[in-house]
């Protein structure tokens, strides 16, 4: 969580002249032309002036919208030589936020993160050093805004000690999962919970991991839970996630730390009978092929 990158050197510069010369119409030419001036060496050096490790001053870089007139229709024109641009440092296979990998079977993939968003400050849309890949959860959850804090991957240097803890809750028919990530540092949990909702995201992972292993436990149980009434089989799955299951997932998509880290807290998690109990039922509102059996 909150990974600092060490991008390669990027010749820039010259990719972008050679982006200049190319077949673009002649005003977006113009605006591209007043906007390289943003990503310079020396531009880059007044940019880190505004940030002190998670801290943004916005005394120091005015916000100026001002120079496109329709940035969505600007970004969509020419976001294929940023991607192109970017593409050739590769500063991470997973999110230097959240730590989840880029996997489109998590619905966790690679988008570019304008650390000060274009819609805000046009001058920094096309500065290399404004632009990150962050997954698409947590760029999302940023959004537009910019905090006092905020968390600059190639600039910030943040060592969070937050563990994340998950627990099945139980709410009215519903059964929830809630992820809690208890970092002592006051200006981490704003960055963690206010800023980025990364909860939220590992949430996310953890249903859509569930879900890839909620057939193997089918495969398992189904002949265990034949003829048994809701209550047995509910009593029954709960002890068998207690003292045989244990999450394996097969595949290679469990990969980064984080996601390691996340796959050992649901297992001890599971092995708790309260929380077997809410899992066993949260298994049994999922899954018709047990329910039904």
């Amino acid at each position: 969580m909150f990974n600092h990158i060490n991008r390669e050197n990027i010749n820039y510069s010259e990719n972008f002249q050679n982006y200049l010369n190319s077949s673009i119409s002649n005003d977006d030419r113009d605006i591209l032309n007043d906007l390289s001036q943003y990503i310079t060496d020396s531009a880059y050096q007044f940019y880190l002036t505004a940030f002190d490790n998670y801290h943004f001053d916005e005394n120091i870089i005015q916000q100026n919208n001002n120079i496109i007139s329709n940035i969505s229709d600007f970004w969509r024109a020419h976001k294929s030589h940023v991607h192109s641009m970017l593409d050739g440092a590769v500063d991470s296979s997973e999110c230097p936020v959240c730590g989840l990998s880029y996997n489109p079977l998590f619905h966790c993939t690679k988008s570019v993160e304008h650390i000060l968003p274009k819609s805000k400050y046009h001058q920094y849309t096309f500065s290399p050093f404004n632009l990150v890949y962050f997954c698409n959860n947590c760029n999302a959850a940023k959004g537009n805004k910019v905090e006092s804090s905020i968390f600059h991957p190639l600039i910030s240097n943040i060592s969070c000690s937050g563990i994340p803890e998950i627990n099945f809750i139980r709410n009215g028919c519903n059964i929830n999962i809630k992820v809690e990530i208890n970092e002592p540092n006051v200006n981490y949990r704003e960055l963690i919970y206010d800023l980025y909702k990364v909860p939220s995201n590992y949430e996310k992972f953890i249903k859509k991991l569930i879900n890839e292993e909620l057939n193997s436990i089918e495969v398992s149980q189904v002949e265990n839970l034949k003829t048994l009434n809701i209550n047995q089989k509910q009593t029954k799955l709960s002890r068998y996630l207690q003292n045989v299951y244990s999450c394996q997932p097969s595949g290679n998509y469990i990969i980064s730390d984080t996601e390691n880290l996340i796959v050992e807290k649901l297992k001890s998690t599971i092995k708790n009978q309260n929380q077997a109990d809410i899992f066993a039922d949260y298994i049994l509102s999922k899954s018709h092929v047990l329910r039904d059996c």
